[in-house]
């Protein structure tokens, strides 16, 4: 009975490591899929933007005459300056965006080097006949342990309580 708790202890770690792994890929993936939106809505918005002071350069320049056609001109440079420091904008909220999805699968890959170190050095201990008691491991490693051995027990109690808590039924006994 203790080797078949102590496996299925070790299947619901393994489960519950597993569950964080994938939680922690999701939320990269989102991440970075939420720099990419607002990389594209700021794209549109700046295409929006040049679109109408492209349009209404046409439209000054079609109404103008010589005079103010140099005005225009001015105008029009003017227009292309602004348009082309929102481009700088854009190109350093998109460089951000790269950078904060880039931050992101980074520190999920740490995550999951970290979390297979530690299970490496476990399963290493456990296999090794001289580590007779828990001073031979690192303190990290330790505190991991003892969690998800309290996890271990709560689960367990849990499981006990909900096979105490099941109705009893006799049979020929009437229930109303």
């Amino acid at each position: 009975m203790a080797g078949e708790s102590a496996f299925l202890s070790q299947m619901l770690r393994q489960q519950a490591a597993a569950e964080e792994r994938g939680q922690m890929v999701r939320d990269a993936i989102s991440g970075q899929a939420a720099s990419q939106i607002m990389q594209q809505i700021a794209m549109g918005e700046i295409q929006r933007e040049m679109a109408r002071e492209a349009q209404t350069g046409r439209a000054l320049e079609s109404a103008a005459g010589r005079q103010a056609q140099r005005d225009v001109s001015k105008s029009r440079l003017e227009t292309q300056k602004e348009l082309e420091e929102k481009q700088k904008l854009l190109g350093l909220i998109g460089g951000a965006a790269e950078a904060t999805g880039a931050l992101g699968g980074y520190l999920v890959s740490q995550d999951a080097l970290e979390e297979a170190q530690f299970k490496a050095r476990v399963e290493k201990a456990a296999l090794n006949p001289e580590v007779d008691d828990m001073s031979q491991f690192n303190p990290e490693d330790l505190e991991a342990l003892r969690a998800m051995s309290v996890k271990a027990e709560a689960e367990e109690d849990l499981e006990k309580l909900k096979e105490k808590s099941k109705p009893v039924i006799v049979p020929g006994a009437y229930y109303a």
